[in-house]
């Protein structure tokens, strides 16, 4: 083997350090480092918003200090943070305005946070879309009322699943076409969509969450599909995601560490189906993780 040359390995070496400095700098895959991500903004609905865990920043939106965003932002020591995140929140109101009922309100399009400057967007919006949001038909439609199941629940039962799957394969598209937006509104941003939670376990009933067996099976199918499709539509936009139904088993209602509060509201903690800050900080945790990679 013949030995390299004195001025070889120095021109070698230089290569090198400055190949690593490159990767420092973009870091993995391409992607900045958290130290370039100087400007954030999150979108999304009450599952991004912590909706019910107060003090609130934002008592239309029921938008908390404590939600993902907030601490994702503390924990890169971002300083120009934007939360547009907003209870009740569907994909539409990425581009149009959102009405509050309670207290009434009204909130500009989420995009409008946007600009080229961002350099860090999360998303996580979905599960109110459709004209019969999906979250309802899910948690709500079936929920007994003073004891009593009311009709809509078994016209629900009776339809068959197909009704739900193509209703989430919509919230996709519809997704998929947000992520779009986000990308054309912030073109210099990296982009994390994220997930939601499972709700109940596979192999057990749930007492905070009083569903007849058929409307349990088809919640657990259901967010199951939410998830896949979500994954797929972050793939096929070449954007992030961060999986929070496979972080989930051992947090779900009637475990030992609940991410969510069951049908009753915790006052100061979640509203009823809606998570708890533990859930935020999860969230911020994959985040975070994913942004040093």
């Amino acid at each position: 083997m013949n030995r390299a040359r004195p001025h070889a390995r120095v021109a070698v070496s230089v290569l090198l350090a400055v190949a690593l400095l490159a990767l420092a700098a973009c870091g993995a895959k391409g992607n900045p480092h958290p130290k370039t991500l100087d400007s954030y903004v999150a979108l999304g609905d009450s599952y991004t918003a912590l909706a019910g865990a107060g003090p609130f920043v934002d008592n239309a939106c029921k938008r908390a200090k404590v939600n993902y965003p907030h601490l994702v932002a503390a924990d890169l020591g971002i300083t120009t943070f934007t939360d547009a995140s907003c209870g009740g929140a569907t994909s539409a109101n990425l581009t149009q305005d959102q009405a509050i009922k309670n207290p009434p309100a009204s909130r500009p399009p989420q995009l409008e946070a946007l600009s080229k400057k961002t350099k860090l967007v999360t998303l996580g919006i979905g599960l109110n879309n459709g004209s019969t949001p999906i979250s309802y038909l899910l948690l709500y439609v079936c929920l007994p009322v003073n004891g009593i199941t009311l009709p809509q629940c078994s016209q629900y039962l009776k339809a068959t699943d197909s009704s739900v799957t193509e209703a989430i394969a919509t919230m996709a598209s519809e997704v998929k076409a947000n992520l779009k937006a986000i990308k054309k509104a912030a073109p210099n941003a990296r982009v994390v969509l994220v997930g939601y939670p499972r709700v109940l376990a596979d192999d057990k009933d749930c007492q905070a969450l009083p569903l007849p067996a058929a409307a349990a099976t088809r919640l657990r199918l259901a967010l199951k599909l939410v998830n896949q499709d979500l994954a797929r539509t972050a793939k096929s936009s070449k954007v992030d995601y961060i999986d929070m139904y496979a972080a989930s088993p051992g947090h779900e209602l009637c475990s030992n560490d609940p991410w969510m509060a069951g049908e009753l509201n915790v006052p100061g903690k979640a509203l009823q189906f809606h998570p708890y800050p533990a859930y935020a900080r999860a969230v911020a945790d994959k985040i975070v993780a994913l942004l040093k990679k």
